[in-house]
């Protein structure tokens, strides 16, 4: 069973756990065991909290470019007729090579 379907299934058992009386909970536990594959002492823990487990939605932050288009391009262009040289010896060589870019 997929991770979002378990979450989603689990919502559903915890509200029917929450109402449920001692032997309806042992039933329920047993499906939850059955269905999810989970221990019973780890389904027992997720029934019991005060709210159902809510899939969480990570925000992924961008950064913004460093350098412009027009930069990175030329910056390529010297690594390649440079003949891809590490980033160390291209630090060194762009000074050597700017006279003529422009």
């Amino acid at each position: 069973m997929a991770q979002r379907s378990k979450q989603e299934y689990l919502g559903l058992m915890w509200q029917r756990y929450q109402r449920a009386g001692r032997a309806e909970r042992t039933a329920l536990l047993d499906e939850v065991t059955r269905m999810c594959g989970y221990h019973r002492k780890y389904a027992m823990g997720l029934l019991n909290r005060p709210q159902p487990p809510q899939p969480r939605r990570r925000r992924v932050p961008r950064r913004r470019p460093t350098y412009s288009a027009e930069a990175i391009s030329v910056l390529a262009w010297i690594w390649e007729e440079s003949g891809y040289l590490c980033a160390a010896r291209l630090k060194a060589a762009v000074p050597i090579w700017l006279p003529w870019v422009r």
